[in-house]
């Protein structure tokens, strides 16, 4: 086992060197676990530098490398957006974190790399050729038009019918459980329902036999597994394969342990069931445990998930080894005040503490169907008004935000005299943000990368993939191992090489990689234009074998990195911008003021739901699962304001279940039809 270091104050001192601003300490809660080497759970308040707490814990630990024994150190978070804020924050004071044998990355990187792969291997004696959505889709498609070898024409009709008119060709999945491969609809593990399509309460409908029904299950089977086969991976067979591999071979998972003794797991609260069951299973075992393994997050904020039956208080249920962070850095006092009533996975003692000195009441902003098209304007000119009196200074961070839970109709007809954010801001377009790493075209590459890196790498990861993408339309391949390339594999073959070549092929990536950032993306085309026909003459490869790849126009609907403008949802009213978006977009963001709308949802609204809470009572545990849900999205978006805080009600629904609302805790304005002050 490694041996930890004992945290001095004078190391505490030099982490908030590097990771506070110039004057600002960490307080006692944060000291406490920046201390703690156990195996705990640290349960933290929105604003409460829970990351920067763990981070300052990396940063005194990387002085003390190598530990004794030379152990890795596994940084595990949900989404490549917190990924690359460790890697922006830590790189310059701390780049032996990033070096062998540590780890950071997605839960999803972690199991692909670790688990996924290495199992495949053993298994196909190959690597796995890609690991991704686009990818995968596109070959189920493929296969879905060609024979599968020892089955009937009509098995093969029965089955085909099956996939199209229930469209799950690539959605379908393996599970693991009970040492069997079973059939199941997605990734949590619900059962492939198999029956013959069609209206099944219609007078005619007859199902298949059970015969006929088994033999559809065994062409999905084979279907599934050869496109395995082939080397192209889902992400959720990376989780199906990695149960494999734990069950199967309890060496590769020792091996994982013995690697990585030093386990943190940021936003654990995002984390599917799935990823928490596996997680559990590598470094929680009673009979091999590890000596560090700490889960970080907030419990209340667990509005990322597949699953309709997701409970995250049975799926994070907290050690019995649990510290809390309750001081808000963000949130004042009065804020901080409103959120601990739709706390549904603490006790009802559970308190926020809200340590900034902004010294604003929340709003109720109270509109009719006359004055709904006002909201909008009516919170800037609040805005406006706090501005100009100081209540919000002059030098706070002009980041003013509506959200709401619920943005777009699927359809005209479902309105009906309902409401969602399309209608206080009629201009409102759902941003793609795209999560897939493969596109059609060289455009779309260079457009996906993440504006916010400074440090030219996202940039370039984001050339090499264009590379490797036309390369891949051309059938280029590794020359020794046969597979297609990764951008380690890439840089690999041409580093041995030593030559003018691979010096060129750096500098272009330098130069490119630059040019992308400052938004130059026609010229870092046309440079690639040139790149690749040299590369596929290299491997004997006709030069303009991927020239539609190069020219091919980009997607109507582009993708956005994490750090894209998000002007097209920008309402300006004389001087105030204000960002419109989802609960969903905004989580983990400060802003400085936020205007929480309610929106239908099942045709219910967060007042009818969640009155109660909005009053001061505690939700229980006796709750719903959609008044649960709806109780994560109010605390997500009611925690995002630094000074303040506003939510907007239809004055039918304050009347009928808010009329004794504590005017001591919350101000109420009547939204005015223009010509009125706030």
């Amino acid at each position: 086992m490694p041996v930890v270091p004992e945290i001095s104050d004078a190391e505490i001192a030099y982490a908030e060197g590097i990771l506070l601003p110039s004057g600002k300490h960490f307080d006692a809660e944060r000291q406490r676990y920046i201390k703690d080497w156990r195996t705990i759970d640290l349960q933290a308040v929105p604003g409460s530098g829970k990351t920067t707490a763990l981070l300052a814990k990396l940063v005194i630990l990387e002085r003390h490398f190598p530990l004794k024994g030379s152990p890795g150190v596994l940084v595990i978070s949900h989404s490549n957006a917190a990924v690359d804020e460790i890697k922006r924050r830590l790189c310059k004071s701390s780049p032996r974190l990033f070096d062998y044998p540590h780890f950071n990355g997605t839960i999803q990187s972690f199991v692909d790399a670790f688990l996924a792969a290495p199992y495949y291997t053993m298994k196909y004696g190959r690597r796995p050729e890609r690991i991704d959505a686009s990818g995968y889709e596109k070959l189920a498609a493929e296969f879905m038009q060609t024979p599968m070898p020892g089955f009937t024409a009509d098995e093969q009709r029965r089955a085909r019918s099956f996939l199209v008119r229930t469209r799950c060709a690539s959605s379908y999945r393996f599970h693991f459980v009970e040492n069997e491969v079973r059939l199941a609809s997605d990734v949590f593990g619900l059962p492939l329902d198999i029956r013959r399509p069609g209206d099944q309460h219609s007078p005619g409908y007859t199902n298949w036999t059970t015969t006929e029904t088994a033999r559809v299950a065994a062409w999905l089977t084979a279907f599934k597994e050869r496109i395995l086969k082939f080397g192209v991976l889902c992400y959720d067979d990376a989780y199906f394969l990695a149960e494999r591999a734990i069950a199967e071979v309890p060496r590769l998972a020792t091996l994982v342990r013995l690697r990585f003794p030093l386990v943190f797991v940021d936003e654990m609260q995002d984390m599917a069931p799935h990823q928490c069951r596996l997680l559990e299973k590598l470094f929680f075992s009673e009979s091999a445990p590890i000596e560090c393994f700490q889960r970080i997050g907030d419990r209340n904020q667990a509005i990322y998930n597949g699953s309709g039956d997701f409970d995250v208080q049975t799926t994070w249920a907290n050690r019995r080894e649990t510290l809390t962070l309750v001081n808000s850095q963000r949130l004042s006092p009065q804020n901080a005040r409103v959120l601990p009533p739709f706390a549904f996975a603490e006790d009802a003692r559970f308190e926020i503490q809200g340590c900034n000195t902004a010294a604003i009441k929340p709003h109720l902003l109270v509109y009719n169907d006359q004055t709904s098209s006002q909201l909008l304007p009516f919170f800037a000119q609040l805005i406006a008004r706090l501005l100009a009196n100081g209540q919000i200074e002059p030098t706070a961070p002009r980041v003013f935000t509506a959200i709401a839970w619920n943005t777009l109709w699927e359809a005209m007809a479902d309105r009906a005299g309902k409401s969602r954010l399309v209608d206080f801001f009629p201009d409102f377009k759902r941003v793609r943000r795209e999560t897939a790493t493969e596109f059609d075209n060289l455009t779309d590459y260079l457009r996906s990368f993440d504006r916010r890196d400074k440090s030219l790498w996202s940039a370039r990861n984001a050339i090499l993939r264009a590379i490797l993408a036309g390369l891949r339309v051309a059938d280029v391949r590794e020359p020794v191992s046969g597979s297609l390339f990764t951008i380690r594999s890439f840089i690999a073959y041409w580093r041995p090489l030593k030559s003018a070549a691979y010096e060129r092929l750096e500098l272009r990536l330098f130069e490119n990689s630059r040019m992308l950032v400052l938004g130059q993306i026609e010229e870092v085309k046309g440079a690639i234009a040139v790149i690749l026909p040299k590369q596929l003459q290299h491997f004997k490869k006709a030069p303009g074998s991927c020239d539609s790849f190069i020219a091919g126009p980009a997607s109507l609907e582009a993708p956005v990195s994490p750090g894209r403008d998000q002007s097209v949802n920008l309402a300006s009213y004389d001087g105030i911008d204000i960002r419109v978006g989802s609960v969903h977009s905004v989580k983990g963001h400060t802003h400085t003021a936020t205007l929480y709308i309610e929106t239908s949802y099942y045709n219910k609204y967060e007042s009818e739901r969640l009155a109660m809470p909005l009053k001061g009572t505690h939700l229980d545990d006796s709750a719903g699962k959609i008044q649960k849900q709806a109780a994560r999205m109010v605390y997500v978006g009611f925690s995002r304001p630094t000074h303040l805080l506003c939510c907007a009600v239809h004055e039918a629904r304050v009347g009928q279940h808010l009329t004794d609302l504590d005017r001591n805790i919350w101000e109420v304005l009547k939204v005015t039809d223009g010509s009125g002050t706030p």
